[in-house]
């Protein structure tokens, strides 16, 4: 059976690849808790403990597991360690693995939401207006982003016309608060021919983490999304946020090129993906179902729980 490499085993994310993957592959993961401290990691086939990704042993210790475990394919989860192993990607390939993350061109690109925003709005797509200069008083929400942040973290409302509002322009950003409903879009790019494009919209959020989506055949999202992918043609899983006002105006909010957090809904809502994606890089891609092949259950709803493991010290 052939080895897979999942980091940040701990996730809820790499929990969702763990489901997707196991019975077909051998599942090694790493995390920086002991084992049994995390779900995750009593649920592979083999777990290391690893250092920060930010530490200057942590690719070693990387390319270490993969020569160890003849692991074929990495799938890194956590935002930074996507970042930091995408800069060694040709060190970590050398060691024979398949790495499952976009160039380090789009990843630093995207992972700076203001860059990013500039950036596609270039091509024609909208994106809410940022504020530049001058903070404007007449009564309309804003928001504050962090140029660099993961999922919620570093996003503030606020009321322009209440609020003392103070931005470090190197860090931060200003934006116009846009009223209207949230969609995520899951991206699973093969090659130029094969692309997935499963839009949701996110019905409940709680704590910034969506637990009731809807899978929707939006053709305008859909479209957006290939404007997007023509200019930056993202391989592997990525998912791209927006928000649709009453008016159906569709605005970008940010993409993450990775697969998210809630993203096992729109492969729950159609064949494996992640598994087909997996079998085109380490086996005989003539004999795999093509992407366009994909049966996408469109209006289902999905909604998340949580379960619990428990782990024994002696």
């Amino acid at each position: 059976m052939k080895s897979i490499l999942i980091t940040s085993i701990g996730s809820s994310t790499a929990v969702n690849f763990i489901k997707l993957l196991k019975r077909r592959y051998e599942i090694i993961g790493c995390d920086i808790n002991e084992y049994g401290y995390t779900a995750g990691s009593m649920m592979v086939d083999e777990y290391y403990k690893v250092s920060l990704s930010s530490d200057e042993k942590y690719i070693e210790e990387i390319v270490d597991i993969i020569k160890r475990e003849n692991v074929k394919v990495i799938i890194p989860i956590h935002d930074e360690e996507i970042y930091q192993i995408s800069k060694h990607k040709n060190q970590i390939e050398k060691a024979g693995v398949k790495v499952l993350i976009p160039e380090v061109e789009y990843i630093e690109l995207f992972r700076d939401k203001y860059l990013a925003s500039k950036a596609v709005q270039k091509i024609g797509v909208k994106i809410p207006k940022i504020f530049e200069g001058e903070i404007p008083i007449n009564k309309q929400k804003l928001i504050k982003r962090e140029k660099v942040s993961v999922g919620s973290k570093g996003i503030e409302i606020l009321d322009s016309w209440k609020e003392n509002i103070i931005i470090d322009p190197k860090k931060e950003f200003l934006q116009e608060y846009i009223e209207g409903d949230e969609y995520t879009v899951d991206i699973m790019k093969y090659g130029d021919e094969e692309i997935l494009i499963i839009p949701r919209l996110r019905m409940e959020i709680k704590s910034g983490v969506a637990t009731k989506v809807k899978i929707e055949k939006d053709e305008a999202l859909i479209s957006v999304c290939k404007k997007i992918l023509e200019e930056y043609p993202l391989m592997g899983f990525s998912n791209i946020q927006f928000i649709k006002d009453k008016n159906d105006n569709i605005y970008f909010i940010e993409l993450n090129p990775r697969f998210g957090g809630m993203s096992i809904s729109s492969v729950l809502a159609s064949d494996n993906y992640v598994e087909l994606y997996v079998e085109k890089i380490i086996e005989d891609e003539n004999s795999i179902k093509r992407v366009k092949e994909i049966n996408i259950k469109w209006n289902s709803i999905v909604t998340r729980y949580f379960e619990e493991k428990i782990f024994y010290e002696s």
